[in-house]
């Protein structure tokens, strides 16, 4: 289900470039016989422009490759303002960091 939910807002945003702003649980129909799903609420839509689209795409990728740093870099580009953004990329680095830097004790204990 939520893959073929996945897929058709995909397809409208980036096949037809229109953007569903409002995806809530209420907004959504799905039926478990033949598995359709139906998306309701039109009222806040937008018509993205192919420039924008693309960095939509962009933004897209960095989120699904966990890149702080590209994903600022995106939002800043679609006009999107985060507090504290680069920050926050710096605290994902070091974590991303500590995942995979052994510890003093991890390396001193041979």
């Amino acid at each position: 289900v939520l893959q073929k939910m996945g897929m058709s807002f995909g397809k409208m945003m980036f096949e037809r470039g229109i953007l569903h702003a409002d995806p809530m649980p209420g907004n959504i129909l799905f039926d478990p016989k033949d598995t359709s799903i139906v998306i309701l609420d039109y009222g806040q839509v937008k018509h993205l422009e192919p420039g924008l689209l693309k960095l939509f795409a962009h933004l897209v990728v960095a989120l699904h490759a966990r890149n702080s740093k590209r994903i600022h870099e995106c939002m800043a580009r679609i006009g999107i303002e985060t507090e504290r953004a680069e920050e926050f990329a710096k605290k994902q680095n070091k974590l991303a960091l500590a995942k995979t830097t052994p510890t003093s004790s991890a390396s001193s204990s041979s």
